[in-house]
């Protein structure tokens, strides 16, 4: 997400909007139908479809450019314990959710695409493609304006057999991971998602027989898991030594602490260096840098949850155990490539944030 918002943040301003004409809009649906979906929502004001997705996903910041026309559109749907929800907002749009906490996302762009960036470099996740975010995971992308994204929302425990040692394996950026759906072995994948959406949006088996749903909604598990699996390296299990393991869930129970190498080494019952050495192989930086990171991470979601005056960017710092501000500034711009006053007063747009 990040690296379209930079690119749109010079056209950002108050959002005026008005309605796009049919011919614009086009007839456009899953799988190129030749007419358009049921939309349960379908208007030009983004600030309604951006409190629906909230209600119905997680709260969110959505930025647009100035003086461009919308014709945003929403269906959501739930199966069991999964929610599918499909997204359009007609328009070029940059939208900050923050750090995802307890659930994966399976996001599909049917039509269109929307670009992320991490450390310098620029993804773009396209149609025929499946992004999975996962917990823990800053999410902010850029959609193109002819952008239309399916999202498939799982509990975290829904995906408890592949545990946190697969996750590490499966998901190291800090952008999530795309597959193709395209190509073997995830075809399979992607014939599920299409009927499980045709089925959700038009068809009323899952309405009359709810058993159904729980049993599509346990197949598509099935299937992404099975995915998973046939992307991770087979020595992935071998390669995170159990010191690290077991650094990283100390660090994370005492994240806004003062804690020191030798705090770490103690508690995973290894020497210093051993515990350097293999944090270093495993995640290319030692285990304070690391722990820095993630505090800068947590310090970024509240600034950019917050409200200009709500909260004070030294109360942030100190709460996540950074203590001289100037140091914590520098940090920041060096991370996320603005000041942290820079992202609490950053423009949101239109009651968008």
């Amino acid at each position: 997400m990040r690296c379209a918002g930079r690119a749109l943040s010079a056209n950002r301003g108050v959002i005026r909007i008005t309605p796009r004409s049919t011919s614009e809009s086009g007839s456009r649906a899953v799988n190129a139908s030749p007419r358009d979906l049921p939309w349960d929502i379908r208007t030009p004001d983004l600030a309604r479809v951006r409190r629906e997705i909230a209600r119905v996903l997680k709260p969110y910041c959505l930025s647009a450019p100035a003086q461009q026309p919308y014709d945003a559109r929403l269906i959501h749907r739930r199966l069991s314990r999964t929610a599918l929800t499909l997204i359009d907002y007609g328009g070029e749009v940059v939208i900050d959710a923050g750090l995802m906490s307890r659930c994966y996302l399976l996001q599909v762009p049917l039509e269109g695409s929307y670009t992320l960036q991490t450390s310098g470099r620029t993804i773009e996740v396209k149609t025929r493609c499946a992004h999975v975010v996962h917990p823990g995971m800053p999410l902010e992308m850029a959609w193109s304006s002819d952008c239309r994204v399916l999202v498939l929302r799982f509990e975290e425990s829904m995906l408890a057999p592949c545990g946190q040692e697969h996750r590490r394996c499966t998901f190291q950026s800090q952008t999530g991971e795309v597959i193709r759906l395209d190509a073997e072995p995830n075809r399979s994948l992607g014939r599920l998602i299409d009927y499980v959406t045709h089925e959700a949006i038009e068809g009323r088996l899952f309405e009359r027989v709810p058993r159904a749903a729980a049993h599509v909604e346990n197949l598509l598990v099935s299937s992404l898991l099975a995915t998973f699996d046939s992307r991770r390296p087979p020595p992935c299990r071998e390669a995170t030594p159990a010191c690290v393991l077991r650094a990283e869930e100390y660090v994370f129970e005492h994240l806004a602490e003062s804690v020191t190498i030798a705090d770490i080494a103690r508690a995973t019952a290894t020497s210093a260096r051993a515990l350097f050495d293999n944090f270093k192989r495993t995640h290319g930086i030692g285990p304070l840098a690391w722990m820095r990171a993630q505090r800068l991470d947590r310090a970024r979601a509240e600034l950019f949850a917050a409200r200009p005056g709500e909260m004070h960017v030294t109360d942030v710092a100190m709460r996540w155990g950074f203590m001289h501000i100037g140091r914590f500034c520098g940090a920041y711009r060096d991370r996320f490539g603005e000041t942290p006053r820079a992202t609490l007063h950053r423009e949101r747009g239109q009651d968008t944030c």
